[in-house]
């Protein structure tokens, strides 16, 4: 929890937008991504 309270805090003392603290799709995203890749990596087909 103390880790997504600093990225709340560095984002407001930098003046940028929070919103994507509250939204989680672009890590989702990453997360199938970096999984796609490793699917691939150890040649597994889908």
């Amino acid at each position: 929890m103390s880790k997504y309270v600093s990225y709340f805090i560095a984002s407001l003392n930098h003046d940028r937008s929070i919103s994507s603290l509250l939204d989680p799709s672009r890590r989702i995203h990453r997360l199938v991504a970096r999984y796609k890749q490793e699917q691939i990596d150890n040649g597994i087909q889908f």
